[in-house]
């Protein structure tokens, strides 16, 4: 049995097994959700940081948004790009 560029496979490689469509799926939505979640958090609590060191109020609130911004590139450039 030969692989899709010609070569036989050793014996002792690992045989792939390909996800299924559900659990690609299911696997896409929690990369996303948490793409989502950890963008704004992250960028919050260091904006709220920086609030507690400057003695400033806002922060927090252009840290989150900040955070919303890369978290949404971040998801448009890994999973909405055409191939």
């Amino acid at each position: 049995m030969t692989d899709h560029e010609g070569t036989t496979p050793s014996p002792d490689a690992p045989k792939e097994t390909p996800r299924s469509a559900h659990s690609l799926a299911q696997s896409t939505a929690t990369d996303v959700t948490a793409y989502l979640l950890a963008g704004p958090i992250t960028f919050g609590a260091i904006g709220w940081a920086i609030d507690e060191v400057a003695d400033t109020s806002y922060g927090v609130a252009i840290g989150a948004l900040f955070g919303m911004a890369v978290a949404l590139y971040l998801v448009w450039f890994r999973y909405g790009r055409s191939r």
